[in-house]
């Protein structure tokens, strides 16, 4: 009876309306959803191309074009220390497994020490110490519940223009801005490397991100907690109009995902509904129902769809086990502080057979950090990401509030499995500081049920 009544008291608690925060908080949300919606926007390549990212030389480029990870590091710095100064007061002390992104940030710097990469060690190093100062700002200063409105109405928008150019390169922006490259490019050949070319001749989207996987990625994070801030935010104006705007990010979000070919991304996709069926059903029979049907008819289009793909061999999966094989002996033959961050490129150039395409990630977030830092470092960060979200689910699940970002970022765990979200600025930023959020939330909820035993 009393786990009943605690779940129906976590359940209003979510389900609030949006309130008016204190001025402080208000503006701390405001500047952090800012910048990460600017990141959404201009950091979507991953910290190891930033060398090949062209400085914008015009206006036209700052606007337009993505920005080097570097141009961050300032606005990062200035976003610290305003928040700090409008929420010191209010500072949370870490506890338990909200220590372990400074243990592996510490354990990523001792790696670096002896890489055999040691620039692209440094620039990866200052990247991960960025997602885990997002991840503090989170927990120690702000916690998701007091970043409503603030935060996700820029983060909204930075999304929104997202789906906007992503659906226009499916209606013809691709096809123009390839032409276009081409013709600018008359030596495309020697002047870009055959994965970037690769890129430019496939009609699969990518928006603002570096390739169409990355585009499901920030999908599967973002469009869960913004579509149901969407709802929150607009359904006491007037239901229609909350069914209008959720229909309408739903729509572009779910077309998105299929017009960037990402099979895994789909997949997930589904696994993700599953989970909300779950929640929302009253009994088991209907929970199962409903898994069955959608993944009856989510699994029978998607092997429709990609029938062709899977004719031909899954070229793509195939080159995943060569990438995961040459990542697993590198950290078996370094398994203390393996071979540095970010250096897996250096590896595998080495032991690639010729034919195969080169790789500059490992397509797998936790083989990559088992080679790259050691098995230590690796198992530091399963603790942060899935430990985390296992250890939330009891104080996330059941709350309205915290179930939609703790959704995506299930998503965004089961990604990193198969891509290297960990390594773009775009999502891993995003993704630290709402984890962080959700931890202090936990914290704060787990305190309350042991003072009300």
């Amino acid at each position: 009876m009393k786990k009943s009544h605690a779940r129906q008291g976590e359940q209003a608690e979510g389900s609030s309306s949006l309130r008016m925060p204190e001025p402080s908080v208000g503006w701390a949300s405001v500047l952090t959803g800012v910048f990460l919606g600017l990141a959404l926007l201009k950091f979507g390549n991953p910290v190891v191309l930033d060398k090949m990212v062209e400085v914008p030389r015009d206006l036209e480029g700052v606007l337009f074009q993505p920005w080097p990870a570097r141009w961050a590091y300032f606005p990062f710095l200035g976003l610290v220390a305003v928040v700090c100064f409008l929420r010191f007061k209010h500072l949370r002390v870490p506890r338990g497994l909200a220590w372990m992104p400074l243990g592996w940030l510490l354990w990523q710097a001792l790696a670096s020490a002896g890489s055999v990469d040691p620039a692209m060690s440094r620039s990866t190093l200052i990247h991960f110490g960025i997602a885990v100062g997002m991840y503090y700002l989170g927990y120690c200063l702000l916690g998701f519940q007091e970043v409503r409105a603030g935060m996700m109405v820029p983060m909204l928008l930075g999304f929104g223009y997202v789906l906007w150019i992503g659906m226009d390169q499916h209606f013809g922006g691709l096809a123009a801005s390839r032409e276009h490259f081409f013709k600018e490019h008359p030596n495309w050949e020697r002047e870009f490397p055959p994965e970037f070319i690769k890129k430019i001749q496939s009609d699969r989207i990518f928006s603002t991100l570096v390739y169409p996987n990355a585009l499901a990625g920030a999908i599967l994070l973002l469009l869960p907690v913004l579509g149901a801030f969407t709802w929150e935010m607009l359904k006491d104006r007037r239901r229609m109009m909350g069914l209008v705007g959720l229909g309408a990010l739903i729509y572009g979000g779910g077309a998105c995902l299929i017009w960037s070919g990402s099979k895994a991304g789909w997949l997930i996709a589904l696994g993700v509904i599953g989970l909300v069926g779950w929640r929302y059903s009253e009994n088991n029979w209907k929970r199962w129902s409903m898994l069955a049907l959608a993944g009856g008819v989510g699994l029978g289009f998607f092997l429709w769809r990609y029938e062709g793909y899977f004719a031909r061999g899954a070229t793509s999966v195939g080159a995943r086990f060569d990438y995961w094989s040459a990542a697993w002996n590198n950290a078996k033959s370094h398994p203390g502080l393996g071979t540095g961050p970010g250096s897996f490129s250096m590896i595998y150039a080495q032991v690639k057979r010729p034919e195969s395409e080169m790789a500059r990630l490992v397509h797998n977030d936790y083989l990559q950090q088992a080679s790259d830092s050691g098995w230590v470092g690796a198992l530091l960060f399963v603790l942060i990401l899935p430990g985390s979200l296992l250890w939330l689910y009891r104080y996330s699940f059941r709350c309205q509030q915290r179930f939609w970002p703790w959704l995506g970022l299930v998503g965004f765990g089961v990604q990193s499995t198969v891509e290297f979200g960990l390594y773009i600025p775009a999502l891993i930023w995003l993704a630290f500081f709402w984890l962080g959020g959700l931890m202090a939330d936990g914290h704060a909820q787990a305190q309350v049920q042991v003072e009300t035993r």
